[in-house]
């Protein structure tokens, strides 16, 4: 077994020990928290290697009784991707207004929403920067987000 994957799998180890000891984990409480998670009874995490199939996610996490996926990257300790739900699951938790949707879903490459479903030419043709889109779309967006 390469280096490579003997460091992965250590890191899978580390999240699944966080999120198994989710009261303890000043971590695992603020990725609850954005997840939106407020009112948790029961975390069980396990590594999916175990489940003896070929699956996407590298962990399964069960929170109150349901299933989430969870890929498991190695970085340098910024925490930012921790979920990978679509854009409309994230609206309907959030109550993002369709507009806000709309620029995320660009933002983001959701089928219908990228450039060259516009027939567009920009730096990525499967999505937008935000540079690429209108001031007060994003202006809009990012308003969204910190009032949430």
């Amino acid at each position: 077994m390469s280096k490579t994957a003997k460091s992965g799998f250590i890191i899978k180890d580390q999240v699944v020990h966080e999120f198994n000891n989710w009261k303890k984990s000043k971590h695992v409480q603020k990725w609850l928290s954005s997840m939106g998670y407020e009112n948790v009874g029961m975390v069980e995490a396990i590594d999916t290697r175990s489940l003896g199939k070929n699956t996407k996610a590298d962990v399964i996490v069960t929170i109150n009784n349901k299933k989430v996926g969870i890929s498991v990257k190695k970085f340098t300790a910024s925490f930012n991707q921790i979920d990978k739900r679509r854009v409309d699951k994230y609206a309907k938790m959030w109550h993002i207004p369709k507009e806000i949707t709309d620029t995320l879903r660009k933002y983001c490459g959701g089928m219908g929403f990228r450039p060259i479903d516009y027939g567009e030419m920009t730096r990525d043709s499967r999505r937008y920067f935000l540079n690429e889109l209108k001031c007060k779309k994003v202006d809009a967006l990012i308003k969204n987000f910190c009032e949430k």
